[in-house]
């Protein structure tokens, strides 16, 4: 099932264009660009600076690579992190 609606976008708080397909969620937001991160990475931007600004400068880095909707998952994040 998709769910298409609004919602903040978890990097930088901007209200952003939402569609929900399990197990991601793709956001649309004004200041971050399109994206795509899995629901797992979410309770981890909430919750953790760093994570959300590692995710962020990846976004753009994907961005600016070509990437049209850069996809986040928790490998990526733990590659990011370090873990």
């Amino acid at each position: 099932m998709s769910i298409r609606g609004t919602a903040a976008c978890p990097l930088c708080g901007r209200v952003s264009s939402l569609q929900s397909t399990e197990p991601a969620v793709q956001l649309d937001c004004p200041d971050c660009g399109p994206y795509e991160v899995t629901t797992g990475v979410i309770g981890h931007l909430r919750s953790d600076a760093r994570a959300k600004a590692g995710v962020r400068a990846e976004i753009q880095r994907q961005i600016i690579s070509g990437v049209a909707r850069p996809h986040i998952s928790l490998e990526v994040l733990k590659a990011l992190l370090g873990r």
